[in-house]
């Protein structure tokens, strides 16, 4: 790679904590990626070991008495989970189905969001009797 200098690389199917470490140090040297992992949306990858570190990491923060914050079942929480770097990409697309989308247009916003059970943005997009259709959405985790 670093001899033949490129400017973009694409894999197909980042499955493995290896894979995903590689194309995050290839990132980080200034290369742009187009890639598929092995999830079936955000959630999925958040939730998988071996993918993680494409999104940046999580880690556990325990927070003081003055700045804990509250769960979705509304009780305070001394712990508080963050995003630990910088995603590998900076643009994520769910394949959702056939004909249809999801644009995370600002993936770490999206995560940081997740993490904090609060609303993020993305878009979807389908094909319906040959046309594109565009929502944009404001949505709760």
């Amino acid at each position: 790679v670093q001899n033949h200098t490129p400017t973009v690389m694409i894999i197909d199917e980042i499955g493995t904590h290896q894979e995903a470490s590689a194309a995050k140090t290839i990132s980080q040297r200034g290369i742009s990626i187009v890639a598929t992992a092995h999830g079936s949306s955000l959630d999925s990858l958040m939730k998988n070991p071996q993918l993680i570190g494409l999104l940046g990491g999580i880690e556990d923060v325990i927070m003081g008495d003055d700045a804990q914050v509250r769960g979705p079942d509304g009780r305070k929480k001394k712990i508080k989970k963050e995003r630990k770097g910088a995603p590998t990409f900076q643009v994520m697309i769910e394949l959702i189905s056939k004909n249809r989308l999801k644009i995370h247009h600002r993936l770490s916003r999206s995560i940081d969001a997740k993490l904090n059970h609060d609303t993020f943005e993305s878009e979807t997009r389908w094909v319906a009797d040959g046309l594109l259709y565009s929502k944009h959405n404001r949505k709760d985790q």
